[in-house]
């Protein structure tokens, strides 16, 4: 897919996304986030080489590592790319990676999230963008819409959508609720069932 094809593809998404939860996303937001999709549509840029213990390692570097990081830079500019890092790798993780972060539990979801928004805070005071406050107010209703773009294949893949339903059924999150809604319509009922919860349409 060509970049201008891909952009296109994640501006419906994020319009559609937006509309159906009705998030107060502004045209400079729902724009930012395009960009920011399209950077990070090779997930392996989050995998790196850092220094752990006096050894060098390639993966996905902790997000406490990147924190102090940010905060022992001293250079204006070499500061706003840390955090601006740190703020997208939390947004992406948040949002198209969640399912990854819910299984350590329910706390590193809320911790990369306050991560993520703390450090947009930070770029607004350092850049005075506009922008940043706002994804940091509502870096919740951003990591959903990053999150609905699994929606095309859970659509199209069973095999997927009943990895979701499952999640569902043992954790009753939200957000995995909201995926099943995005692909069987708001208008499904959760009731009980033997097994704990069911849904029907």
């Amino acid at each position: 897919m060509q970049n201008s094809e891909l952009g296109d593809f994640l501006r419906s998404n994020i319009e559609d996304s937006s509309s159906r939860h009705g998030f107060a996303l502004s045209s400079d937001g729902r724009a930012y986030l395009t960009d920011f999709l399209v950077r990070y549509v090779d997930a392996t840029r989050l995998f790196r080489e850092y220094q752990l213990q006096g050894k060098n390692v390639r993966g996905l570097k902790p997000i406490t590592f990147q924190h102090f990081e940010a905060l022992e830079e001293k250079g204006l500019a070499e500061k706003t790319v840390a955090l601006q890092t740190l703020a997208e790798e939390c947004l992406f993780l948040v949002g198209f990676c969640y399912d990854y972060v819910r299984r350590n539990g329910l706390s590193q979801v809320r911790f990369h999230s306050d991560m993520g928004a703390a450090a947009y805070g930070g770029l607004a005071a350092l850049t005075g963008q506009q922008l940043f406050p706002e994804v940091a107010e509502q870096f919740d209703s951003y990591s959903v819409v990053v999150g609905d773009l699994h929606l095309p294949e859970l659509k199209n893949d069973n095999r997927r959508f009943k990895k979701v339903l499952d999640r569902w059924m043992e954790t009753h999150d939200r957000r995995y609720e909201l995926l099943i809604e995005g692909v069987l319509g708001s208008n499904v009922v959760v009731f009980p069932g033997k097994k704990g919860k069911e849904i029907k349409n």
